[in-house]
């Protein structure tokens, strides 16, 4: 019925607007309150006719006909009455008369009208007329029409919001069930998007960012957890489908780069609020799993966040002091996203790199024992950040190397000046250092194009090189020991030569040399010193025998590894043999006996490696010219069973057992202390004990003769009680308190190689 009547009314108000005609104005439709006292049958609308019964119809003025002058009555009285048969049919049997059978009836009505709009106005005539599909064309969009107020009648669903004082709505636990039923389903109407986004505006606010009053306000803390929940968990999977499937991945090749969504203009507002919204939650809040999660919901957004360049700008923000200044936990959910980012709108890799650097650097001022972990994960990091685009981050490395480079020849022009020196001889320009030589590490172990970052190995070593020789102070060996250890890994993956092995002789005569002196007992003894927090030694570490025995060990542990390293090497026995005759000397001089055993034993392994390559290599044909007989000999010197590589695998067995005991006792720092007080305590609570318990068998013996008896047991019991005594230097009838030491031990012949 509604379709019909529309083309009819459609068709008649066309035909109204034709030149040389006259249109009769209707009567116009007065609404009548309908009284409260009225049956339920009377309507309440009432026309000309039903307010003046008395008039005829053939008295009414004739509505929506077209009268021509010199048209009889009876003509306008036969119409009139035929156009009311029609009015009839149609809302009676619900059938309109098409446009061709209405001209028709015009042509039979008024034969002159027809002639008229036949001869001058013809394309009139077509009007109306359409073919089956375009009514079935008009009939899908009626469809699409009634499908877009759909979500116009789920609106009506959505319950009432209570108002405050200031004019706000109140989102409720009503309102996120609604949220929530509309989110969960596929198809999700785009009111109920958008209340999501407004109500987690709404959650912003409360947290304390710095906005203008969202429209909606949220009182109730188990309200605003679960609406924080809902958005992340649903709220950018709908924006995403709402913006619909991006055209450009459709693409096959499709790896990285923004996409292009072809509803993004039409929703950009919403869109733009939600992720500003994120970000503002992002740098207000404090916990660190709430961090983390929201770092989550951001790193599943960043293909939105790259349509949107300034918003882009300020997410790099967030994330650097995300990576910088928070637990391991937000620094890998930073990670993550900012490696999604990248991918997303690879345009953004200068400022991220260049960001994480200068964060990086204004963050590694002080090092401690828990900051080194976190370190060590932005090294890496960073590392695989570079390698995302080692193009363009070629260009920044070399710059900030050179940075360094000049650093360090200011220093050495300044004749070693004490604030240039400084300047050098930090942690900033150290852990610079470290995060640089992994970068390079990880530039020659990947499989990717970054031939360009691997050529800048050559200054870097000639800069930790120039590092280590700077200032040649006994109280800056650990930091000369932590370039060292850089050296290493440089020449363990970029497999080039570089002379760590005399540069640990070096440091292992220095330290020689100060073994020669008496050792002190200081106030910091008890303490095993963190070398690898430690770039200088104090006046008293340096007299501590604690340090001076880390010290050695760590030294060794150079040794060791820098000898490991060019084990495989053909001309290992011409490197190793001055080393060996100047260790041997130095063993002469030193007077420290675990250090004297220590360098025995690898001076004779050193020496026996040697032989065994001079036997291995004597049959074979060596040719230094040709690199692919070089390579041949390194791979049959690569034997496990060689006497080096034997004597490597029991010390890292006995380096992992002593570093898991000393993991052990810095658990329980002052359990040493507790026990020399409970020491000099002991013999005082003693004495006291046996006064007091003189004192009270005295009285007790006055009293009575009863009492006397009844202590006689209590003394032979006290003779009984084990007490601590002496014998050759131990301490019998006491627990020990490392009676633990023996299992481990023994659980050595367990390990494998692997561990």
């Amino acid at each position: 019925k509604l379709k019909v009547g529309r083309a009819a009314v459609g068709s008649r108000g066309k035909l109204g607007l034709l030149k040389r005609t006259s249109l009769k104005k209707a009567a116009p439709i007065k609404k009548r309150p309908v009284d409260e006292e009225e049956d339920d049958s009377s309507s309440g609308w009432e026309t000309d006719e039903d307010q003046n019964p008395q008039t005829s119809t053939e008295e009414r003025p004739l509505k929506g006909r077209i009268v021509q002058e010199g048209e009889s009555s009876e003509e306008e009285e036969e119409s009139d009455e035929d156009d009311e048969e029609e009015d009839e049919g149609e809302d009676d049997e619900g059938v309109g008369l098409s446009h061709k059978e209405q001209l028709a009836k015009l042509k039979q009505t008024d034969p002159e009208l027809f002639k008229y709009l036949q001869s001058e106005e013809s394309d009139l005539l077509d009007f109306g007329e359409r073919p089956e599909d375009e009514e079935e064309e008009e009939g899908e969009d009626e469809e699409m029409e009634e499908e877009e107020e759909a979500p116009k009648e789920k609106k009506s669903r959505q319950p009432k919001a209570k108002k405050e004082k200031d004019g706000r709505s109140i989102f409720d636990g009503e309102m996120y069930l609604y949220v929530e039923e509309e989110l969960e389903k596929e198809n999700t109407c785009h009111s109920a998007v958008r209340l999501a986004v407004h109500a987690f505006t709404a959650c912003v606010a409360r947290v304390g960012a710095d906005i203008e009053p969202p429209p909606w306000v949220i009182n109730d803390q188990k309200v605003f957890d679960a609406v924080v929940r809902l958005c992340f968990r649903h709220l950018g999977e709908r924006i995403l489908s709402m913006l619909g499937k991006p055209k450009n991945m459709e693409n096959e090749s499709y790896t990285s780069g923004k996409l292009r969504f072809p509803h993004f203009k039409k929703h950009a507002v919403i869109v733009k609020q939600y992720l500003h919204g994120l970000l503002l939650f992002l740098s207000e809040v404090q916990t660190s799993s709430v961090a983390t999660i929201t770092a989550k919901a951001i790193s599943s957004l960043t293909s939105l966040f790259a349509q949107l360049p300034k918003l882009c700008r300020m997410l790099v923000k967030a994330l650097v002091r995300l990576w910088t200044r928070k637990t391991l936990e937000e620094r890998c959910a930073a990670y993550f996203t900012m490696n999604s980012l990248v991918k997303s709108a690879p345009d953004q890799f200068a400022i991220l790199y260049k960001s994480c650097y200068m964060g990086f650097v204004s963050c590694s001022r002080d090092v401690s024992a828990d900051s080194w972990p976190l370190l060590l994960f932005m090294h890496r990091s960073f590392a695989q950040l570079t390698l995302l685009n080692p193009n363009i981050a070629y260009q920044y490395a070399f710059v900030y190397i050179r940075q360094t480079a000049i650093h360090i020849r200011n220093a050495v022009i300044s004749n070693k000046r004490k604030d240039l020196v400084q300047s050098v001889y930090n942690w900033q320009l150290m852990q610079c250092l470290y995060m640089w030589t992994r970068v390079i590490c990880h530039s020659h172990s990947s499989t990717e194009e970054t031939e360009a970052l691997r050529e800048l190995a050559y200054p870097l070593v000639q800069i930790v090189l120039s590092t280590l020789k700077l200032f040649p102070s006994p109280r800056y060996l650990p930091l000369r020991a932590h370039c060292v250890e850089l050296l290493l890994q440089l020449q363990a993956t970029c497999d080039k030569f570089i002379p760590t092995l005399s540069l640990s002789v070096e440091l292992m005569a220095e330290m020689t040399s100060i073994l020669r002196s008496k050792p002190r007992q200081t106030k910091m003894a008890g303490h095993a010193p963190d070398l690898a927090t430690m770039l200088k030694a104090t006046t008293q570490q340096v007299e501590d025998p604690q340090w001076r025995k880390a010290m050695v060990e760590e030294i060794f542990r150079l040794l060791v590894q820098s000898s490991h390293v060019i084990a495989a090497h053909p001309a290992f026995p011409d490197v190793t043999l001055p080393l060996v005759h100047r260790l041997r000397s130095m063993i002469k001089g030193c007077k420290n006996v675990e250090t004297c055993t220590q360098m025995k034993n690898l001076c004779d392994k050193l020496k026996e490696h040697s032989d065994w390559v001079r036997a291995t290599l004597a049959p074979r044909h060596v040719d230094i010219t040709d690199s692919l007989n070089i390579i041949g000999l390194r791979s049959s010197l690569r034997d496990p069973a060689s006497p080096l590589a034997t004597f490597h695998q029991q010390w890292v067995r006995y380096w992992k057992m002593k570093q898991r005991l000393l993991t052990k006792s810095d658990a329980n720092p002052n359990q040493k202390e507790e026990k020399s007080e409970k020491k000099e305590k002991e013999p005082k609570k003693k004495k006291e004990e046996k006064k007091s318990k003189k004192a009270r068998i005295e009285e007790k013996e006055e009293e009575s003769e009863s009492e006397e008896d009844e202590m006689v047991p209590v003394k032979k019991s006290l003779k009984k009680t084990p007490v601590a005594t002496k014998k050759k230097g131990k301490v019998v009838g006491r627990v020990s308190a490392d009676a633990s030491l023996p299992d481990q031990v023994a659980d050595l012949a367990v390990w494998s190689d692997e561990d």
